[in-house]
């Protein structure tokens, strides 16, 4: 009997279950553009994006979104761990090719995020001190970003 299930289902039910059955192609789940590997890393479109991961005890979401059907999956993933139980983190190419590389260790998986991390903390700082005014909404939107992304960096790094 064949069970059908939608994509966000597929989410939640294969996000951080590992699976010792390995598929021919390196996956052994999948549903419609959505793949998981048999640590229970959740990719779109494949190995390039992972999505959803668990590494050192902590659980993240890619969020750097290419597309409207993977900012839909980003929703699903986001929903699947649960809001406020995750870490947003926009993954380079360099750091994808970590988290998905089935050898990494965990200790370099983090590194790979923290240095992601650290990018993106960068980049809002960069914005924030371009700015001349400080008595600005989009100042304060760009100033309250560069916090947001130190204290992720700080709670990984910790």
């Amino acid at each position: 009997m064949i069970i059908y299930m939608t994509t966000r289902e597929f989410i939640q039910k294969t996000y951080n279950t590992t699976n010792e059955r390995w598929g021919t192609h390196g996956y052994d789940r999948r549903c419609s553009s959505v793949k998981t590997d048999k640590h229970g890393t959740v990719y779109s479109y494949g190995s390039h994006y992972p999505l959803a991961f668990h590494v050192a005890g902590l659980d993240f979401v890619n969020d750097a979104g290419y597309s409207s059907t993977t900012s839909k999956h980003i929703g699903w993933a986001k929903s699947a761990i649960g809001y406020g139980n995750y870490t947003s983190v926009k993954l380079g190419r360099e750091e994808a090719r970590v988290i998905a590389d089935e050898y990494a260790t965990e200790q370099q998986k983090l590194e790979a995020i923290k240095t992601a991390l650290r990018r993106e903390y960068d980049d809002w700082k960069q914005q924030v001190e371009s700015k001349k005014r400080k008595d600005t909404q989009i100042y304060e939107y760009l100033h309250n970003q560069m916090v947001d992304a130190g204290a992720r960096l700080v709670k990984v790094a910790a």
